[in-house]
């Protein structure tokens, strides 16, 4: 099937759902078909939470889905990839920078950064998790190493432009981000020292 005729084919199907349906997230489907090649595109559901759940599918990921969230909940859109293996292959960050630049209507290269560093740094965690914020996009890892390795992440766009959480890998976070963590800890300082 074509991408033309495959945007038409999902813009017919979540007209079903009606007007209180129509939401930002039939737009962001029609976006991915038109733009991530080899992306299918496959049922709409409703959850019992009421957010929609869209199950993708491409040769660069072992499985995706598309959450998106009710307009009055007032949450992000999140799209979630997932690889078997804790070291995917170039495609799979090709694949979830295009996707989550189109989420979470942000640059494919923000998103690319921040997945791998978002990657690296769970792979080093005891926890085998990270999560943080960069230039308004969350990024949430899991990575295994165990079972023949898995890696998940997920990204979203946040409502508050937060450059670095406590959470963020420092080795990985730009000049810019670096620079406020080094004022942030001289202030600190400053306090401390006032005190004494």
């Amino acid at each position: 099937m074509s991408k033309a005729c495959l945007v038409v084919a999902i813009v017919a199907s979540v007209a079903a759902y009606g007007p209180a349906r129509a939401d930002d997230c039939d737009a962001v489907l029609a976006e991915l078909a038109a733009t991530v090649t080899g992306l299918d595109v496959g049922e709409r559901i409703t959850s019992t939470g009421n957010s929609d759940t869209v199950q993708l599918k491409h040769g660069a990921a072992d499985d995706i889905k598309l959450t998106c969230a009710p307009p009055a909940a007032h949450q992000p859109n999140q799209i979630a990839v997932v690889w078997h293996s804790a070291f995917p292959p170039p495609s799979y960050f090709d694949l979830l920078a295009a996707a989550g630049a189109i989420v979470t209507t942000n640059s494919t290269t923000t998103i690319r950064k921040g997945a791998l560093a978002c990657q690296k740094h769970a792979l080093t965690a005891d926890i085998e998790n990270s999560e943080f914020n960069l230039a308004s996009v969350n990024f949430s890892c899991s990575v295994t190493t165990r079972n023949g390795g898995r890696t998940a992440i997920t990204v979203s766009s946040t409502r508050d432009d937060i450059a670095l959480t406590q959470k963020a890998p420092p080795e990985t976070a730009t000049p810019e981000l670096q620079t406020r963590k080094k004022t942030t800890t001289r202030k600190e300082s400053g306090v401390k020292q006032s005190r004494e």
